[in-house]
Formats: structure tokens, C-alpha cells, sequence
């Protein structure tokens, strides 16, 4: 294999691995909020926008140290993917308990 392909592969395998963490940090954030209840609306769109800002400084920096700061749609991609994948299975896994929970009066 030539050198760009493999380095074209560590840098998208790179990409998927801070997707995968960026997507973790955010259901922490969101696990967060289940159990500490916000009164206000104003405070979750203030963890949002300060978690916003932070990933797109991570990416910023990551797209610098790996690549002097051009974005490529492979990395874009590889950044985007783990959060899709994350959300499908979350969205699986809830229906799934809204199947098995019994209905108003039912046991």
C-alpha cells in the first residue's frame, strides 16, 4: 500500500476514536442532567454551548496536529460516525423499554 493510504487510514481510524469520545463526553453530560434536574432551560443551553465550543476547539486541534489544519471529508466523516452510530443504538435500546413497560394500571 502506498503511504498516503495508510497514513489516510491511522488518520481516519484517529477520527473515529475522538468521535467515539466526544459522543461519550456528551452522554455524560446528558446522564448529568437526568440526575441533577435543571429548573431552567437557560442552563442546558448553556452546558450546550460550552460543550459545543470545547469540541470545536478539540477538533481544531486535532485537525491541526494531524493535518496542519485542513479539514478532509475523511475526517469529517470519521468524527461524525461514532455520534450516528451512538444515537441509532440509543434510539434501539428505548423502544425496546417502552415495549416491555407495562401500560397505565397493568401489572
Amino acid at each position: 500500500m502506498s503511504g498516503d493510504i495508510i497514513w489516510e487510514s491511522g488518520t481516519f481510524l484517529y477520527a473515529l476514536w475522538w468521535g467515539m469520545v466526544l459522543a461519550f463526553q456528551y452522554d455524560t453530560i446528558r446522564i448529568i442532567r437526568r440526575i441533577i434536574r435543571h429548573r431552567r432551560v437557560f442552563m442546558i443551553a448553556v452546558e450546550d454551548v460550552i460543550y459545543w465550543i470545547y469540541v470545536g476547539i478539540r477538533i481544531f486541534i486535532i485537525c491541526f496536529y494531524v493535518n496542519s489544519g485542513i479539514i478532509r471529508s475523511f475526517i469529517v466523516v470519521g468524527l461524525v460516525k461514532p455520534l450516528k452510530m451512538l444515537v441509532s443504538v440509543i434510539r434501539i435500546v428505548l423502544q425496546s423499554l417502552r415495549k416491555d413497560r407495562p401500560k397505565n394500571g397493568e401489572i
